[in-house]
């Protein structure tokens, strides 16, 4: 798409593409890491200057962190335990 002005204050041509980006899941996606970078960050200098917290517990909710693998394996099992009940259910007829 080529965009043309035709004043006499102005001769530029704009040209415009549709196909380059990251679209907005990409930016959606660089954003979340950045704010996600900024939190582990920011935390770890409050805990190393103000609380003087030193090692590996220098990070922010280090047990939530520590626990996360765990959760979402222990999710990712009960949706699996929950599909294959639903699949391996025989049809019982109903007696009225």
């Amino acid at each position: 798409m080529v965009t043309q002005l035709r004043h006499p204050s102005g001769c530029a041509i704009t040209v415009s593409s549709n196909n380059g980006g990251l679209g907005w899941f990409g930016t959606l996606v660089i954003v979340m890491l950045g704010l996600f970078g900024g939190y582990i960050i920011a935390g770890a200098v409050y805990r190393f200057f103000y609380l003087h917290i030193r090692g590996i517990d220098i990070i922010p909710n280090l047990e939530f962190w520590a626990s996360l693998p765990h959760r979402a394996q222990s999710a990712c099992m009960s949706l699996v335990k929950r599909h294959r009940q639903r699949s391996s259910s025989s049809y019982t007829s109903v007696d009225f």
